[in-house]
């Protein structure tokens, strides 16, 4: 990557950006098209290789970059001293949605990312890969042990609370700062409601 990427506008690096992770969040990598990516940002297919070497180098930008901006704002809402379940999961839902606001394709691209199967780019953010998963890790460390009904399987209600905020996501994919708020309310109301059901008084 050419750093004098960093040199433009900071309106312009972001409508590259989001250009280049809605068109990667929308295809896996070996059918997203540049020339989609250039049309959407309104700039010249030359301009963008001249910051990106080439697919590949854009798209390790990228997912370097997300993780990057994810994490800070994961640091700047979720509480270190929150040891609620499902507390910390709408922290980190809300840290997502901050993220959305500039970025609106920026989870749906880290989700895609994770199902990517090209060798090549698996290769490039391995590492990244692992850094965001830690980063994840740490935080739900700190929650304590979740203290599930009797009658509740907990692998279960873990693979249903996930599988709720998977199907609300879905649904809202790519949604703008607007929807992105309405997609969190959506998540925090579920968040709450499965909390009611599984966990005692």
């Amino acid at each position: 990557m050419n750093d004098k990427f960093f040199d433009l506008k900071k309106e312009k690096q972001d409508r590259i950006i989001n250009a280049a992770l809605k068109i990667f969040s929308l295809h896996a990598y070996r059918h997203a098209s540049t020339d989609e990516m250039v049309q959407e940002a309104g700039i010249s297919k030359g301009l963008l290789f001249h910051y990106f070497d080439n697919k590949l180098g854009l798209y390790s930008f990228l997912y370097a970059y997300s993780i990057k901006y994810v994490a800070i704002e994961l640091y700047q809402t979720v509480s270190i001293k929150e040891n609620n379940y499902f507390e910390l999961l709408k922290q980190v839902e809300y840290a997502h949605y901050q993220a959305m606001t500039v970025y609106p394709y920026m989870l749906f691209f880290l989700e895609r990312a994770d199902k990517e199967v090209e060798i090549e780019v698996c290769e490039a953010i391995e590492d990244k890969k692992k850094e965001r998963a830690t980063a994840y890790s740490r935080i739900y460390q700190h929650a304590s042990q979740i203290d599930f009904k009797e009658n509740i399987d907990p692998q279960q209600a873990l693979h249903i609370i996930q599988y709720t905020i998977d199907g609300i996501k879905s649904e809202y994919a790519g949604a703008g700062m607007d929807d992105g708020k309405e997609m969190y309310m959506q998540l925090a109301l579920y968040l709450d409601t499965l909390q009611a059901l599984y966990l005692r008084c």
